[in-house]
């Protein structure tokens, strides 16, 4: 069982964190073309892309809102930080279920 969680959180860690760069780059890329063009309006893809990453990079963004001049390093930490903390909160509601049940069969044992 905790094979699967680890396995499912990794797995869970790695797409979030792909997600997220890539979102991010879209949005990045649409809002430099329209701050140096200010007639440019954003394809639909970047707006999404936009919402996605906002989504995505919470709650590490407003952790690091906190502190101002963090270091690359550190910022990369965090932002790989971010992605673990979706994607083991994501392998438990995942695996959810199965944890609950297995608990519970482990106290009827004791018992």
């Amino acid at each position: 069982m905790r094979r699967r969680v680890l396995t499912t959180g990794v797995a869970a860690a790695v797409a979030h964190f792909v997600l997220a760069l890539a979102s991010l780059m879209i949005a990045f890329r649409g809002g430099m073309e329209a701050f140096d063009n200010r007639d440019y309006q954003l394809t639909a893809i970047e707006r999404v892309a936009e919402l996605t990453a906002g989504v995505l990079l919470q709650p590490g963004m407003s952790v690091a809102g906190l502190w101002r001049g963090l270091p690359n390093a550190a910022e990369w930490a965090l932002f790989l930080g971010n992605s673990l903390l979706w994607g083991f909160a994501i392998a438990l509601l995942a695996n959810g279920r199965s944890l609950l049940v297995r608990a519970r069969e482990l106290d009827t044992r004791d018992a």
